[in-house]
């Protein structure tokens, strides 16, 4: 955060494709996971069948990267959807408009 100004990235690409280059400090842009805002598909653990997605495990203060890595990434999409109108409902939706 330079200047007091929180920086988000709102994306109609995948969420965590957008991320892993926009948070990734090899490339420069310093950008916090939690503030990439995108299409967000269900991961899915191939061993034990279980779904989730980098969006809730964020809301539920539990994201961790590493151990996302193993998981597939599934056609499902989780809402809402960042295309179009979507954009609005994922800022009204993911950013604390108050802060």
């Amino acid at each position: 955060m330079e200047n007091g100004i929180e920086v988000y990235v709102m994306t109609a690409a995948s969420e965590e494709l957008v991320r892993m280059v926009a948070s990734d400090p090899k490339y420069g842009y310093n950008v916090k996971p939690q503030n990439v805002i995108g299409v967000t598909m269900l991961l899915k653990d191939k061993k034990t069948g279980e779904l989730t997605t980098a969006r809730k495990q964020i809301t539920a203060g539990k994201y961790d990267e590493k151990a996302n890595l193993g998981l597939e990434l599934t056609p499902y999409l989780w809402t809402p959807a960042t295309w179009m109108a979507g954009k609005q409902a994922a800022i009204l939706t993911y950013i604390d408009q108050w802060k």
